[in-house]
C-alpha cells in the first residue's frame, strides 16, 4: 500500500494534466487493492477527496468505483464527494453513474447510487432510479424505490405499482431502531406510493 501510494504521489505531483492525476490515483487504487483496515481505508478516503478536487469525467468514474468498496467509510466518502461534485458538475457525475448502471454488475455501488441521486435532487436522477427498478438484486431495487420516494416525482407511480407484490427481502438496516423484522421490496413500494400520493395531492 505505502509503496504504491508513494509512487502515485510522485506521478500525481509531476502530472501536467487532470487526466494524468486521475490515472495516478487509479494506479494506486488498483495496485493497493481494497482497504483491509482503518488505516488503509483512511488512505482511500483521502484519494476520494483528491478526486473531488480534480473533478471531471474520469474523477467521477473513479469515485463510482470507490462507491462499490466494502468499507463503509470509503463508500460514505465517495458518496459525499460525488454529491459535492454533482452540485457543480452534475452531467459528469450522472454520466459516471449511468455507465455503472449500464454495466449492472457492481451491486454495492448500484445500491448507493440512488441515495446520491436523491441527495442531488436533479430531475434526471429519477430516470436513472427507474432503470434500477429492473435490476435483479433486491437491495438495488429497494434503494431505487427509497430514492424515488425522496425525489417526489408522482409520475413514477406506474413504474412502482408492479413491484407491490415483490417479496424479495432486503438486507437489515442496523442503524434503524424501528426495523422490527424483515423488510421486502413490496413493503418499501407501498410506503413510496403513499409518499408520492401526498406529493401528487399538493
Amino acid at each position: 500500500m505505502d509503496r504504491a501510494l508513494r509512487a502515485a504521489q510522485g506521478v500525481f505531483l509531476a502530472a501536467d494534466s487532470l487526466r494524468a492525476r486521475v490515472d495516478a490515483i487509479r494506479a494506486a487504487r488498483v495496485e493497493s487493492g481494497p482497504p483491509t483496515d482503518e488505516s488503509s481505508a483512511g488512505v482511500f478516503i483521502r484519494l476520494s477527496d483528491l478526486l473531488c478536487e480534480i473533478g471531471g469525467d474520469d474523477a467521477a468514474r473513479e469515485l463510482v468505483v470507490l462507491l462499490g468498496y466494502d468499507d463503509p467509510g470509503v463508500r460514505v466518502a465517495a458518496a459525499e464527494n460525488l454529491v459535492e461534485m454533482g452540485f457543480e458538475r452534475y452531467v459528469e457525475v450522472a454520466r459516471a453513474m449511468e455507465e455503472c448502471v449500464e454495466r449492472g454488475t457492481d451491486t454495492t455501488a448500484l445500491s448507493e447510487i440512488p441515495f446520491v441521486l436523491a441527495e442531488l435532487g436533479e430531475p434526471g436522477g429519477v430516470k436513472i432510479c427507474v432503470r434500477l427498478l429492473k435490476h435483479r438484486d433486491g437491495d438495488v431495487v429497494g434503494a431505487a424505490v427509497e430514492a424515488l420516494a425522496e425525489l417526489g416525482d408522482p409520475s413514477v407511480t406506474s413504474a412502482l405499482v408492479p413491484l407491490r407484490a415483490d417479496t424479495r427481502t432486503l438486507a437489515a438496516d442496523d442503524d434503524d431502531p424501528n426495523q422490527a423484522g424483515p423488510v421486502t421490496v413490496g413493503d418499501l413500494v407501498e410506503e413510496a406510493l403513499e409518499i408520492l400520493a401526498e406529493h401528487g395531492a399538493r
